[in-house]
């Protein structure tokens, strides 16, 4: 059984934007923020009040308890979360002078149009099962929508119908009865029940898929397993989008959504897109995440287990590596350096203050002015070398920091043990070993994977500025080589 995380005022926009989510319209998302009105799909007076968003809440009123009806949901990040940040369309997505031509309101307009005509297209085969299933996809544009419209809406003269006229109503009965599916049916749980269906033999392994909301967390325990199917699927909303918490308590619910989890019996998903953001983040990156430093200390593990075992035999016993021809000194070097990774020195050094000492001593009396350096190495030496494609604020990021890729939100505070190593320096007549960075730090890990591409798409310009950057080229490469 595996789990996912849906990782699913002009500050509290901004916030939203650092999280992936520029497609929300300033003038919409303010005016939602005032009003409560999200979406406006057509003309009209928005006035009436909408009981479905009312409920009513307890609070204590001078010892006594008073019930009041009001709106209790959120005020922060916006309806647009939903349905209106993601989509296959890529058309919906365009920029027009770094401003996306479409919003939020649009994209959730066509993802709810693909979710009604994927449950009105089941409900019909359901109701029809000898007829053949229609080819359409149920993620599409709106000008599909509207053909099929036209198409629908044909005079009588233009079709030859022998069947006697029934009234439209009549004639979409099936199709629009969204209320009743034949063969589904819709069964409401109290918020308590969790531990009691195990106890219901009919519960027991029945469910594929759990969704778990995250005001629900603290309700999983290990008697999902008992009515989990056996390949059943776990997803949990997270705290990406509360706008209100600071990254640290953001990452640190992940972190406990990902222990309960587990206790429960499930196992992190590693889906293709996640392996390239690892691998990343472990090639470019001074400092990782801490899940991520989780995932290097356990190949370390399986790598050092395996050059151990061939110590005693020539046969090599990891899939992927095979050090038998190596001599043993060269295998006990390997070995020590993956303890390392595994088990980093007990007081390590701070990396961020290690990538400085590198960045002064290279610049000398220039590291006053490095932000000029920097702009000047990338504009006159990278871009002059056909690597127009790496973003000057990325580029500078990486040469202040040593962080190159990030892929997702989070605290990039762990160093990276792959990337340091010990290097012998005379100090005073001795010999001194000195673990430290001992790496690029003028030409950017982004020259690997991130300035050729065979999608033309990641390559295209707008006013003569690249839409995509290397970090983005960088990811979809990978993830191509991983395929």
């Amino acid at each position: 059984m595996s789990w996912s995380g849906s990782l699913n005022s002009g500050n509290d926009r901004h916030q939203c934007q650092r999280v992936y989510c520029g497609i929300i319209s300033k003038h919409q998302y303010v005016k939602w923020r005032e009003s409560g009105v999200a979406f406006e799909m057509r003309e009209g007076l928005y006035q009436t009040a909408n009981q479905s968003l009312l409920s009513t809440r307890v609070f204590s009123h001078r010892g006594d308890r008073v019930a009041v009806r009001g709106y209790w949901g959120d005020i922060v990040s916006s309806p647009y979360l939903s349905f209106g940040i993601e989509t296959e369309n890529k058309d919906l997505l365009k920029k027009h002078n770094n401003q996306h031509v479409k919003t939020a309101q649009d994209i959730s307009e066509v993802n709810i149009l693909g979710l009604f005509e994927c449950l009105s297209t089941r409900g019909s085969s359901l109701l029809n099962e000898d007829e053949p299933k229609p080819s359409r996809s149920c993620c599409q544009s709106t000008d599909n929508f509207i053909t099929d419209e036209k198409i629908q809406n044909d005079s009588p003269a233009s079709q030859t119908h022998t069947e006697p006229e029934q009234h439209p109503a009549e004639q979409q009965t099936h199709k629009l009865d969204l209320m009743n599916l034949s063969g589904v049916k819709v069964s409401f749980l109290s918020p308590d029940s969790l531990n009691k269906l195990p106890l219901k033999s009919k519960y027991r392994n029945l469910f594929n898929t759990i969704f778990c909301s995250a005001s629900m967390v603290h309700q999983l325990d290990s008697s999902l397993t008992e009515i989990a199917a056996p390949d059943a699927a776990l997803v949990i909303e997270l705290a990406k989008y509360l706008l209100d918490l600071s990254k640290e308590q953001v990452s640190g619910f992940a972190d406990r959504v990902k222990e309960i989890a587990e206790e429960s019996g499930f196992t992190a998903t590693h889906n293709q897109s996640k392996k390239t953001e690892v691998f990343l983040e472990v090639f470019g990156n001074s400092e990782i995440r801490k899940e991520t430093e989780e995932t290097l200390k356990h190949a370390a593990a399986q790598l050092s287990l395996s050059i151990t075992n061939t110590l005693s035999s020539d046969s090599h016993t990891h899939p992927c590596l095979d050090t038998s021809l190596l001599k043993f000194k060269e295998r006990d070097e390997l070995v020590r350096i993956f303890k390392q990774w595994e088990r980093p020195p007990s007081v390590p050094a701070s990396v961020r203050k290690v990538w400085d000492a590198r960045v002064r001593q290279h610049l000398g009396t220039r590291y006053d002015s490095r932000q000029g350096c920097f702009d000047w190495d990338l504009t006159m030496k990278l871009h002059q070398s056909g690597c127009g494609i790496i973003s000057k604020h990325q580029y500078v990021k990486w040469r202040e920091s040593g962080v190159a890729f990030e892929m997702r939100e989070g605290l990039y505070q762990t160093a990276n043990q792959s990337l340091l190593s010990t290097r012998v320096f005379s100090h005073r007549g001795d010999r001194v070993a000195v673990r430290g960075y001992w790496g690029d730090i003028v030409s950017s890990p982004y020259l690997s994977f991130g300035i050729e591409t065979e999608n033309k798409d990641l390559l295209k310009k707008h006013n003569n500025q690249h839409v995509k950057y290397g970090s983005s080229a960088g990811f979809f490469s990978e993830r191509d080589c991983g395929t």
